[in-house]
This record gives structure tokens, C-alpha cells and sequence, in this order.
């Protein structure tokens, strides 16, 4: 696989995630950060041994700018969430509002997982 072909492939997966989250699937967002996590490991493996001519080098700036509006607008979908589960405290377990808590802390560590992802990504930019 070349080079670029990674990063294509990292954008097919920050699409995939975008569409998972705008049907607020968060376990498919967290799949899809998953299978971004090992392409990136791939890439950076790859950028060893690989370098890219000054075309390649602005196609992957632009894949590298779509992977930003994608994780945008991910965030945006996932942030209403945030902002009203951070807000409720602690509930009795088993509760409605203990479930969202619950929810609310998986959710974050998918976007923590997924802004991890991406720092990775650009330190190999």
C-alpha cells in the first residue's frame, strides 16, 4: 500500500465515523476509531520508508483538511451530549440518569480515544 493510499484510507474511516455519528451510533464511532488507530500505526511505519513527491504532499493536505471537517462536525454531533450529561452529577445506580452518566463517560473516552487518533495522525504529517 503507498503512502497516500493510507491516508485515503484514513478518510474513508473519519467518513464512515461522521455517518455513524450523525445516526448516533457511538458504537460504530468507536469502531471506526479503532480501525483509524491501527491505519495510522500502519502510516507511521510506512512513513519510514516512504516519502511523498509535492503533489502527493498536497493531496494529503487536503485528505488531511476533509479528516478536520469530518472530525468537526463529529464533535458538534457528540458535544450536546457532553454538555448536558456533564452537568447532572452523580445518580442512584440503576437509574435513568445513572445510565446516562454511564453513556456520557463512554462517550468521552471514545472522543479522547478519537483526539489521540488524530494527534497521532498529524505528528506524522
Amino acid at each position: 500500500m503507498e503512502l497516500l493510499d493510507f491516508y485515503k484510507a484514513i478518510e474513508t474511516k473519519s467518513t464512515d465515523m461522521l455517518q455513524a455519528a450523525m445516526s448516533s451510533n457511538w458504537q460504530a464511532v468507536a469502531d471506526c476509531e479503532k480501525a483509524c488507530a491501527v491505519l495510522i500505526g500502519e502510516l507511521r511505519a510506512q512513513a519510514e520508508a516512504q516519502t511523498l513527491s509535492a503533489q502527493e504532499r498536497k493531496e494529503k493536505t487536503r485528505i488531511m483538511q476533509r479528516i478536520l471537517r469530518n472530525d468537526a462536525q463529529i464533535r458538534l454531533l457528540a458535544e450536546p451530549w457532553l454538555a448536558t450529561l456533564e452537568y447532572m452529577g452523580t445518580a442512584p445506580a440503576g437509574s435513568a440518569l445513572h445510565r446516562c452518566v454511564t453513556c456520557f463517560n463512554a462517550l468521552q473516552g471514545v472522543l479522547l480515544a478519537r483526539m489521540a487518533c488524530l494527534s497521532g495522525l498529524f505528528s506524522w504529517a
